[in-house]
């Protein structure tokens, strides 16, 4: 027997990760890809840093410059503790497929079915980077 794969497949599992002392999860098919923990720049001579205090640096990604923002900081105030479990998430933005986002946050190891998360809050992607970049819904 064929095991399912790809996007209906996916439906239904999410990405877990802990940011300021809590657990939280996106939908797997919002991710668009999971980066290790990397350096990151602190500035571009292509754009301005975005003013959120969450600001973490520049992550080269694909021949582009993308803003990465600490969940750590968002959530709880403290910055993302630096582990081997420690990662940035990869967003394509709803309204505009050629801006990417980056999330750090802490303990992304697997996914789970979203009727497994228990302890964590299901959260809808686009609403937190439009806080963190400063845009009005």
């Amino acid at each position: 027997m064929k095991q399912a794969t790809g996007p209906e497949h996916d439906r239904g599992l999410t990405l877990r990760f802990r940011a300021g002392g809590k657990h939280f999860a996106f939908s797997l098919t919002a991710v668009e890809a999971v980066a290790g923990y990397a350096m990151l720049q602190e500035f571009t001579e292509h754009a301005a840093p975005p003013e959120h205090g969450a600001f973490a640096g520049w992550l080269g990604y694909r021949g582009a410059q993308v803003p990465v923002f600490d969940l750590g900081l968002f959530f709880g105030g403290e910055p993302t503790p630096l582990l081997l479990s420690s990662r940035i998430m990869l967003f394509t933005r709803l309204h505009d497929a050629s801006q990417r986002v980056g999330l750090l946050a802490a303990e992304i190891t697997d996914t789970k079915q979203e009727s497994e998360l228990q302890d964590a809050e299901l959260l809808q992607p686009e609403p937190v980077l439009r806080e963190l970049l400063g845009e009005t819904p």
